[in-house]
């Protein structure tokens, strides 16, 4: 079938700014899109979870339970009761990669498990070098590299403090990416709103960060002017409009807005400024860290909460997907190691900090309730990614978002207060790669890498990655 030849991402432009638009019928009729276009994301849980043996606590444990068809979710996952149709909930997986070798243990674990989370392997623990012990890259940039969209992949992150400033057990950059483009190169992440919005629009948002370093004076002048980037399209969205149906304007219309309000939603909520970082003294496990400020809460140090700035995240994200920008997304909702406060999530009890609350066993009627909040937390954010998938059109497939995307979610810890390998927390969300929810599975002490390995050959990938020596049954 041959047809216009149109491209396919369509571009309003003006005053430095570049922005994508969503699938127009009117500008290029569906039988001419790209389709089957499968998307992944990976979002990382901090910390590990409580699994089980907290049953004479307030908490509850993450481990659920019923049959592979029939189950219950536990009330750490509780808010992802509405989703369960999309949601297959994994259990049994031991975290090889993380594990394996000499000089892995108790001490270096928070640095095995970012390492391995999407490679299957760990750093390399001997030398405490920020490399992988083998060569390879992460899961999310062997399908990234297979991608043709303006952005091979989308790499983010919930906080930009160093919580831990690194040691003799490793360098604080392994605990904050989880992204590797190589055994000696990982991913940077955009750690704020606004560097995310910026790198999907260009241009930078006027009102909240200072004029770019540039020579282009198109930009110049729109920070000068203080002009929202749709306000610097606006007259290429006019040319626009006069080519497209009464569907597609209405389409244009709710797309522009969606967009202005998320910028004046970041400008008003993210700091005017980057905000001077002090990790502070590094801390020992289970120990809370002294002298550093959490440029990430609710406090008077910062004005934007980590639960707002990881929906702002999510609402791009989003962006990108419905416009076709990226198709691969990681997002770690907080470093490893993580400190944040429990009271910067809403928590109403004791302020204690994430990795204190971990190691739950010191302190169970104390800390186990606070674990398990975090774990909430975690989940609700999975749950909030899924609610805006089901509701977005899919205009390069047809149907929603969800129906074509992957959502892979988890921690490379188990057990948060053992820092144990074994019973990973880890969940497949959403209908892309032929994803089949509303299952429990239970494997018994399955390599993580295999489960890796798995969801690689359902993005035309060779099923090896990491140590990984095969597939898993059942898991699609």
């Amino acid at each position: 079938m041959t047809g216009p030849k149109i491209d396919r991402r369509y571009f309003l432009k003006g005053l430095g700014v570049t922005m994508s638009l969503p699938f127009m019928e009117s500008l290029m009729p569906r039988a001419y899109a790209a389709g089957n276009a499968q998307r992944f994301v990976s979002i990382y849980f901090a910390n590990g979870c409580i699994w089980s043996g907290a049953a004479n606590t307030q908490a509850n444990n993450w481990q659920c339970t019923g049959s592979e068809t029939n189950f219950q979710l536990s009330r750490s996952l509780s808010p992802l009761e509405n989703y369960k149709q999309y949601l297959t909930v994994v259990h049994g997986m031991r975290n090889d990669g993380g594990q394996q070798g000499v000089g892995v243990d108790h001490t270096t674990a928070h640095w095995c498990s970012t390492s391995s989370f999407l490679t299957g392997q760990r750093y390399e623990v001997e030398t405490k070098a920020t490399r992988l012990k083998y060569e390879g890259s992460s899961l999310d940039q062997m399908i990234a590299a297979k991608q043709n969209t303006r952005l091979n992949s989308l790499v983010i992150g919930n906080s930009y403090l160093t919580e831990h400033s690194g040691d003799s057990r490793g360098a604080a950059v392994i605990l904050n990416q989880i992204s590797w483009r190589s055994k000696t190169e990982q991913v940077p992440r955009l750690v704020t709103s606004k560097q995310v919005f910026d790198r999907l629009f260009s241009g930078g948002l006027p009102n909240t960060s200072p004029p770019p370093t540039t020579t282009d004076p198109s930009i110049k002048k729109r920070h000068e002017l203080k002009l929202s980037v749709v306000d610097a399209v606006r007259e290429d969205a006019k040319r626009l409009l006069t080519k497209l149906g009464t569907e597609d304007r209405q389409k244009l219309d709710q797309y522009l807005t969606s967009v202005n309000e998320l910028e004046k939603r970041i400008a008003a909520e993210e700091p005017q400024t980057e905000p001077t970082v002090t990790p502070g003294q590094a801390a020992a496990c289970g120990t809370i860290p002294t002298g550093g400020t959490y440029q990430s809460d609710n406090t008077a140090t910062n004005t934007v909460a980590i639960p707002q700035r990881s929906k702002n995240l999510v609402d791009m994200m989003i962006i990108a997907f419905q416009c076709d920008l990226t198709r691969v997304v990681t997002f770690m909702l907080e470093n490893e190691h993580s400190e944040l406060p429990s009271k910067s999530l809403g928590y109403t009890g004791s302020n204690v900090a994430h990795h204190t609350s971990s190691h739950w066993k010191d302190n169970p009627n104390a800390y186990a309730p606070i674990k398990d909040y975090f774990g909430k937390w975690q989940a609700s954010q999975v749950a909030y990614l899924l609610e805006k998938l089901k509701n977005t059109p899919d205009g390069v497939n047809g149907g929603y978002l969800i129906d074509n995307t992957l959502v892979h979610a988890g921690s490379g810890l188990g057990d948060s207060h053992a820092h144990s390998f074994t019973n990973l927390p880890m969940m497949l969300a959403g209908r892309g790669s032929g994803h089949r929810g509303g299952r429990l599975l239970t494997y018994q002490n399955a390599r993580y890498s295999n489960f890796l390995a798995t969801l690689a050959t359902k993005f035309g990938l060779p099923g090896k990655i990491g140590l990984s020596d095969g597939t898993l049954p059942n898991l699609f």
